[in-house]
Parts: structure tokens; sequence; C-alpha cells
């Protein structure tokens, strides 16, 4: 990716003070890695801050910016746009996950592709709260807003305009293979073994049983995981493939096992639900 240098800002105060978005950005991934190092996964937190504001530098979301704090005037300025009107309709979250999607998702092994979706689903859902990687009827969103046009998503834009010592920090990153490896650990930590229930009920017997289920975890009811978790052990520890498709048949079984642990009336007595 080629840069420029660029003026984009991220806050403009009421005193007039202004931070520079590379400014934001750095300040945000120093604190992401300081948390994030706490688990055993630095790399990772700095890469999610450094990126969580990346489409800002669109100049969509600079104009509107700029508009909203008084810095374009309606009479004075082409560049100007109606706040109020387009107060989150620019999409500023997609184009920092779409780079980590993009270096992972194609030409890579399945445990960096896992390792990506994990980290872009972080970027995107940053201000959404999480995402829905997969809806009721099995298809998968997560792919379709990772393949978002760039006219929306203002990837390819942005790339351009990134300051020069963020984007060499945002390549080395990627290429590290910390990264990747700390991630796993974690991942591989938390994830459950393959058998009995895979989102562990915290059921009375009567549900466990209407789950099909007599796991030690289910029994205890102090572990948590999910059947998401489960295909997860399997495939970081066996190497596998992990294509598209094999990604929503582990969502859709997920969706089909919190409908078996349904409650009478429909809600679900699972703690991954």
């Amino acid at each position: 990716m080629n840069t420029t240098a660029s003026a984009a800002i991220a806050h403009h105060r009421e005193n007039g003070d202004e931070q520079a978005l590379s400014q934001h950005l750095l300040n945000v991934s120093s604190l992401t890695r300081e948390f994030s190092e706490k688990v055993g996964i630095g790399p990772a937190g700095e890469l999610i801050g450094l990126l969580h504001d990346l489409g800002k530098y669109s100049a969509d979301f600079q104009n509107y910016l700029r508009s909203a704090v008084g810095l374009l005037e309606q009479d004075l300025d082409e560049s100007y746009v109606d706040p109020q009107k387009a107060r989150g309709k620019i999409d500023h979250s997609t184009a920092g996950a779409q780079t980590i999607w993009r270096k992972f998702e194609e030409g890579a092994g399945s445990v960096e592709r896992i390792v990506g979706e994990i980290l872009a689903i972080c970027v995107a859902s940053h201000h959404s709260g999480l995402i829905d990687c997969l809806n009721a009827e099995g298809e998968d969103l997560m792919s379709r807003r990772m393949k978002k046009p760039d006219a929306l998503s203002h990837h390819n834009e942005v790339s351009k305009r990134v300051e020069r010592e963020i984007l060499g920090t945002i390549q080395r990153l990627l290429d590290s293979q910390e990264l990747v490896s700390s991630v796993r650990r974690i991942v591989l930590r938390s994830a459950a073994p393959p058998h009995g229930c895979p989102i562990r009920c915290r059921t009375s017997r009567r549900n466990r049983a209407s789950c099909g289920t007599s796991s030690p975890a289910a029994e205890g009811g102090s572990d948590t995981s999910s059947d998401r978790g489960a295909a997860l052990h399997e495939l970081f520890s066996a190497g596998g493939l992990y294509a598209p498709d094999e990604r929503t048949q582990a969502w859709r079984a997920g969706l089909r096992y919190a409908e078996r642990c349904a409650g009478p009336k429909g809600r679900l007595n699972c703690a991954h639900c």
C-alpha cells in the first residue's frame, strides 16, 4: 500500500483543540497492547488498536467530522455535508477489519484464517457490539461484510492516506508469527474438547436430557463453551482445512444445539447463549 501524509483528525474539542487521527490510533494501540499482554496476546491488542478507526482516514468521514464541529461551513466549503443526515452512515470500522481479513483469508493456513476471523470481528464490532457472523437461516454475514465494496468501506482510499509509521507497524504485526501463535494459544486454552454438549448446558437434569448429553461439564455446570469452540479446538489441533462452507457448517451446528437446549418457553438455558 502506498501512503501519503494526512491531516486527518480524530477529535475536535469545544475549546478548539484537535487530536490527530494518527495520535489517536497510536494512543489506543498502546493501551490495547498493555491490556492484551495480561492474557498473552499483546501483538493482537496492538494491531486491533491501530486498525479500529482506520476508516476515519476517508474523505467522506473527514468531511463529515469537520462539518459536524464547524470546521467546514455550509455556504463556503464545497466539501461540507449535513452532519445530521450523515451521522452513522459512513462506515469507518470495516476497512480495518478488511485489512486483517485480506491478509489471512486467502493463501493462509487454517490456523491463520481462524486468527484472522477472530481479530477482524473485534475491529468490525468495536461500536456495534459483537456482530452476528451467521444469521438464523445460516447465511454467512461475516464474509459478506468483509467483501463490502470499496466505495462503501473506503479500504483502498484509507490505505493510501494512513501515515507511513502506522502502516509499517500494521504490516509488521500482520507478518509476525507471534500474532498468530499467541492467539492460537489462548483459543486452545478456552476451547473445549470436542465431546459432550458443545454449548455445555448450565441447566437442570431434565434440560440436559433434552440436549442429549451427560458430559462432565454439563454435570458440573461451571464451564462454558460453544460448538464454535469445539470446532476451533479440532481445527487448531489437527491443522485441518477450514473452507467457508466448513465455517458455515460449524455455526449451523451451534444453532442446532442452541435450539435443542431451549427451555420450556423458548428461552435458551445455555451459558453460551
